[in-house]
């Protein structure tokens, strides 16, 4: 694992100080606090302005001489963006005048995006950066809080109480779009931001982007205590050559009976299901819940159906609980069919999966479609995500293997029957999910050749509710 922590954060960099964590004394999520903080310190990072040559020397934003300005993070952004203009000129800024606004501002645009920050800067409206900011935070006035305690490190009688406020305001900042810090509140704001337009898939994904470098983090995790392991078996190797004591050349088979064990648990861990619900379960509740009613199946048993209501609850297992729970109350008929699908018609979801090796894959496929059907949040980001991703392109054939009606849009998708195209609206059918899904827990094709469209699944699990 590499060392986050070893990281600056350029929050505190900027101001010459030490910060503190953005972690609220809030007992309910101290399991996630350890995770929290190496969030921070990875991503709270505030880079030098675009092509510069230089940054501000160290302790320029300790501002102590610096000029009266107007405070709050507009100030700041504005700022922010002079000061590249000034390097895509080929000016100098003067970085006595660097106001620890300008360096606040960037460290907002690493959490939001360039885009969302770009469009509140320079006499543009700010409400659409307010409001992002708001829906995706811990805090539901985040921005109020932002440019109050922004308001009161200027109005600071000395340093230290500058530093309070500055404190302040990096975690304010460390609360926002920080996937660790997602409560059930907060996630029912993303959902109303979602609905109403406020937040869309750049901010879904900007979520999800943690998530996706955490699973591929605990990957080397895993590989790196194989690695110890097998050292270690061979230091048993060793020990038991020259060992001559009974005694002691059993205690040797003991260990190797131990590691044998260990690395069988350490392999199970590191299957992409695994990984998914050991990332994914550090920031939300995974599995059946306790006294699980469990799925509700209409279909009459029979030795085909058996295997398809197996693969459909072992998946569930890796699952969102909120989900799990909202699919009791949906009933399905489970099929056996050659070729999988999934229709939604008189209040039964039919899940129809294709049996064998397949199965399992299979099954996070036509579950996707189901919880598409169960929360139609995730079309309408699966709709403006397809729309970015494909603009201009035209729809093709799938090719052999497929009806001729069968067209997708290719984009730079990994597998073509990503694009697949079945009205393209909000309300019509979309395999970005589906795919996502197979993809991430099955490793079904080279989805880590995309990380932006895994950032966008990741993002979906986190936090549709």
């Amino acid at each position: 694992m590499k060392d986050i922590k070893a990281e600056k954060s350029s929050i505190r960099d900027l101001e010459g100080k030490p910060g503190q964590s953005g972690i609220p004394d809030d007992a309910s999520r101290n399991e996630r606090a350890e995770k929290h903080d190496a969030y921070s310190e990875g991503h709270d990072r505030v880079t030098k302005p675009p092509d510069a040559g230089v940054q501000p020397p160290d302790g320029r934003a300790d501002l102590r001489d610096e000029p009266e300005k107007s405070s709050g993070m507009i100030s700041g952004i504005n700022e922010l963006q002079t000061i590249e203009e000034k390097h895509r000129r080929g000016d100098l800024p003067d970085f006595s005048s660097y106001t620890a606004e300008a360096g606040w501002a960037a460290s907002l645009r690493e959490k939001v995006g360039d885009e969302a920050v770009a469009d509140a800067g320079m006499g543009r409206d700010p409400a659409k950066l307010e409001k992002i900011v708001n829906s995706t935070s811990l805090d539901p006035e985040a921005w109020k809080s932002l440019n109050e305690s922004i308001g009161a490190y200027h109005d600071a009688a000395d340093e230290a109480e500058k530093r309070i406020h500055s404190d302040a305001v990096c975690n304010t900042l460390d609360g926002i779009m920080n996937p660790y810090m997602i409560t059930e509140e907060s996630r029912g704001r993303i959902m109303d931001g979602i609905r109403n337009g406020d937040i869309g898939e750049r901010e879904i994904r900007k979520i999800g982007e943690p998530l996706r470098e955490r699973f591929n983090e605990v990957l080397s995790e895993g590989h790196n205590e194989l690695a110890g392991l097998e050292s270690r078996r061979k230091e048993l190797v060793r020990e038991q050559i020259f060992a001559n004591d009974p005694g002691e050349i059993e205690a040797i088979r003991g260990k190797f009976d131990e590691l044998r064990d260990r690395e069988n648990d350490v392999r199970k861990s590191l299957t992409p299901a695994e990984r998914m619900k050991t990332v994914l379960g550090e920031m939300r509740p995974m599995g059946p819940p306790e006294n699980d009613s469990g799925q509700l199946y209409v279909n009459e048993a029979n030795y085909e159906s058996r295997f398809v209501i197996a693969a459909i609850d072992k998946a569930r297992e890796n699952l969102p609980t909120e989900w799990i729970e909202k699919s009791n109350g949906t009933a399905i008929h489970a099929k056996h069919v050659d070729r999988g699908y999934f229709i939604h018609e008189e209040d039964v979801s039919t899940i129809a999966l294709s049996t064998g090796n397949g199965i399992h894959r299979c099954a996070y496929h036509e579950l996707g479609h189901h919880f598409e059907d169960i929360f139609p949040e995730i079309k309408k980001l699966e709709h403006e995500f397809y729309n970015r991703r494909t603009s201009g392109e035209k729809l093709r054939w799938l090719g052999p293997g497929y009806e001729l009606d069968e067209k997708t849009r290719y984009d730079k998708f990994v597998d073509p029957y990503i694009g697949k195209d079945y009205g393209n609206t909000e309300e019509s059918g979309y395999e970005l999910f589906s795919m996502g899904l197979e993809g991430l827990y099955c490793s079904s094709y080279e989805m880590q050749k995309d990380t932006e469209y895994q950032d966008f699944i990741f993002g979906i699990l986190a936090t549709v509710r």
